[in-house]
């Protein structure tokens, strides 16, 4: 068989495109490449190992794959985001130097604010809220991954005597995340420079490995981000309803991870 291309486009969010990019890898293997010339978030090897970016006279995009539902299970995805989401060095480098600032065993959790709830997705679930399902107790040392540093804020209230670390700068807030706040300095993914598209995916990739990293995690399946973490590893834990994940389904991560 001739070499295949999937090509990554900014139609979908990050994690849209990777997990139909690994319904494209169960099926095509290493026959795969990976056009990312109309990619806003830059080239595929600027973040991970797997994978070689090309072009080939057999082009695919989101549009053009078939889900396969009735032939790939979760477990396949589960194998195929693991094979191919995996941290080249500059990133592994990022990740490494998040965990040494935490410096001790830690609690992650993972909030998306973001276009979710502003375009009514999903719900706005106050820090309050995502608390009462965590564990943790007085001791414990939390790592805080978000696209809103309100959210930092908010659970610096909440547990001022706790040590809680995070990566979202904190310009990183407003409408550009949620109605609430009424601020605008949204900037469309289109809009951002190479530079900042890329300094914006290197804080999102190496936070969700930080989070994959620490002793316990809470994540949401709301959005495809929170659903990678959970398809990445069944140890993660849910918020408000916790669960395992069922390998035997036939699902698409895109969708749901749970009937």
């Amino acid at each position: 068989m001739d070499r295949v291309t999937f090509s990554l486009r900014i139609e979908s969010g990050f994690f849209c495109l990777v997990f139909h990019l690994c319904t494209a890898y169960l099926e095509y293997g290493n026959k795969l490449l990976v056009d990312t010339s109309k990619w806003c978030y830059g080239r595929w090897n600027l973040y991970f190992q797997s994978l070689t970016e090309g072009f080939s006279a057999n082009i695919n995009t989101i549009k053009s794959i078939s889900l396969n539902v009735h032939k790939w299970t979760l477990g396949d995805y589960r194998r195929a985001i693991r094979e191919i989401v995996r941290p080249n060095a500059a990133l592994r480098h990022e990740i490494k130097q998040v965990i040494q600032r935490i410096g001790q065993p830690y609690t992650a959790i993972f909030v998306r604010r973001g276009d979710k709830i502003a375009s009514g997705e999903a719900a706005f679930i106050p820090m309050s809220e995502i608390l009462k399902h965590v564990t943790y107790d007085e001791n414990t040392v939390f790592f805080l991954q978000t696209d809103d540093y309100t959210v930092v804020e908010e659970m610096k209230a909440l547990l001022p005597n706790h040590i809680i670390h995070s990566t979202v700068p904190p310009t990183k807030r407003g409408s550009y995340h949620s109605p609430k706040y009424k601020q605008n300095v949204a900037v469309p993914w289109t809009e951002k420079s190479p530079q900042d598209a890329y300094r914006e995916t290197m804080e999102m990739l190496a936070g969700l490995f930080v989070c994959l990293h620490a002793q316990h995690c809470w994540t949401d399946d709301t959005s495809n981000v929170g659903r990678f973490l959970k398809l990445y590893d069944d140890r993660v834990h849910v918020y408000p309803e916790d669960y395992s994940m069922n390998e035997s389904l036939h699902l698409h991560p895109a969708w749901s991870l749970r009937s």
